[in-house]
């Protein structure tokens, strides 16, 4: 389910709905941070601080460092959509001409965590996690674009660390509006 609007539109900001939805939306994310997990008490720490460290340093856009990538083997396959990227050097390159707070095209990135399960069939050297949440994409247009996604991680404990690493990451996201707000971005520049 996707919700969009654009910042700029008058009309729709002095509308109830707009006023209506915002307060609405304020209202359930002052009640908890977005970064915590609704079933947190259920998930081991570690697991539970790799997916959070993850997303919370991922929508850092101002974090030159990539932090997010610590979690991460060198050999990491992230599937987002239909793209595949293999590698943290790849993965770190599509971030870099995709989110940034000035050249964009997304110049913000925010999301809200909701729940954390483990799957059935992982064993002593591989566990399967599967995270839910929303999340908010800002484009350099002003277009605002939210979605509802869920994540499927393959991690891996490594012992010399004592932390788990992840080497499988895949996002299910219907990135239907964000794609046509990108379109529109682009056709209104041209």
């Amino acid at each position: 389910m996707s919700r969009i609007h654009l910042l700029s539109d008058r009309n729709y900001r002095k509308s109830r709905n707009y006023y209506n939805n915002r307060l609405a939306l304020y209202f359930i994310m002052s009640q908890r941070n977005q970064y915590t997990i609704e079933n947190e008490n259920n998930v081991p720490p570690k697991l539970r601080d790799l997916v959070v460290g993850f997303i919370r340093n991922w929508d850092n856009i101002h974090d030159i460092s990539h932090k997010y990538a610590a979690g991460f083997t060198p050999n990491v396959t992230l599937e987002l959509g239909k793209t595949s990227l293999v590698g943290v050097d790849r993965i770190r390159s599509m971030r870099e001409t995709t989110i940034h707070p000035t050249n964009g095209p997304l110049v913000n990135i925010s999301h809200h965590l909701e729940e954390l399960y483990l799957l059935a069939g992982g064993n002593d050297e591989m566990t399967k996690v599967v995270f839910t949440g929303k999340v908010e994409y800002t484009l350099k247009s002003g277009l605002v674009v939210e979605e509802d996604f869920a994540s499927k991680l393959h991690v891996h404990y490594e012992r010399a660390l004592e932390e788990y690493r992840c080497d499988f990451y895949k996002v299910y996201i219907d990135q239907q509006a964000l794609n046509e707000g990108l379109k529109a971005m682009a056709d209104s520049s041209a």
